[in-house]
């Protein structure tokens, strides 16, 4: 009896049983993680990476951390002191320049690391949206700087590129009429990343609405301010700074909401997630949907 147990009795084959069964839930596991076939919930994916759900090879979001929070950081800390700037508090004023610092390396330069991080893992829209504003910023940052001379240019002495200059062309009406369409043309772009945000959550529809208001409503201060009619050019550009301090909030939001999920912390923020709604699907997310329900 003893003989039998050790050689075929029935707890070495319950022993052997378990151990094909354990090995067979592993190679499973290796043969999807290799297959890149791991996914997590599409509103969980869609809160993290502010990106509709999409299919990519390898397991670089598996390896690599998040880094869409670290480009909001950046545009959160530049975009909340310029919207107070713009809206003169506590004495404050200028445009931007004492935030030069900031607007370059933290609004410019940590969103296109954010941008770059995101083409990495494959999330083709947050990318470009980060990359957008992150150059923004850069370009913004750098028209400040006497260095480059782009308000310069449009003073009495064009070639001097020194501050007096800068700060004398910055009040030129061709100046402020050129910048104008920029910001026109930001906004626009804004609304178009806005509708697609339609695909990812309520809180970036809401985001990009108010930002590209901002854009539109400073640029009609610009030009109010090149007719001189500075009375309503000064009204329109507090208009813009509390416009930029509305998403501004929005951003700090999504931004917590983001590393909430991050740190599994027990309570999460809701974003209002859009991807359960099947008009809002692609033919492709239709497709792989309805292949899934037939298996």
């Amino acid at each position: 009896m003893a003989m039998n147990d050790r050689n075929g009795g029935p707890s070495n084959r319950l022993e052997r049983a378990a151990t094909e069964v354990q090995d067979h839930a592993q190679n499973l596991l290796h043969k999807a993680r290799t297959s890149g076939s791991i996914t997590i919930d599409p509103a969980l994916f869609e809160r993290l990476y502010l990106n509709p759900e999409v299919r990519v090879k390898g397991q670089l979001r598996n390896t690599f951390a998040n880094p869409t929070p670290l480009a909001l950081c950046g545009f959160l800390l530049a975009t909340t002191a310029f919207a107070c700037d713009t809206m003169g508090w506590r004495g404050a004023g200028g445009n931007g320049a004492a935030s030069t610092g900031p607007i370059i390396f933290m609004g410019g330069m940590l969103q296109i690391v954010g941008g770059i991080m995101e083409w990495i893992l494959g999330n083709t829209f947050i990318c470009v949206v980060l990359n957008t504003y992150g150059a923004f910023w850069l370009s913004y940052g750098t028209s400040l700087q006497p260095f480059y001379n782009t308000a310069g240019f449009y003073s009495s002495n064009p070639g001097a590129a020194d501050a007096a200059s800068q700060l004398e062309g910055m009040k030129t009406p061709a100046y402020m009429a050129s910048l104008a369409f920029w910001f026109l043309f930001m906004g626009l772009l804004t609304f178009f990343y806005m509708v697609l945000a339609l695909k990812v959550n309520i809180t970036l529809v809401f985001t990009l609405l108010m930002l590209g208001c901002t854009y539109c409503v400073n640029a009609a201060a610009f030009w109010y301010n090149a007719e001189e009619q500075t009375v309503t050019g000064s009204r329109l550009q507090l208009t813009g700074g509390a416009t930029t301090f509305t998403f501004c909030v929005s951003v700090w939001y999504i931004f917590t909401s983001q590393m909430a999920a991050a740190v599994d912390f027990p309570i999460q923020l809701p974003v209002g997630d859009l991807s359960q709604y099947r008009w809002l699907k692609g033919s492709v997310a239709k497709t792989e949907e309805e292949q899934r329900k037939e298996n």
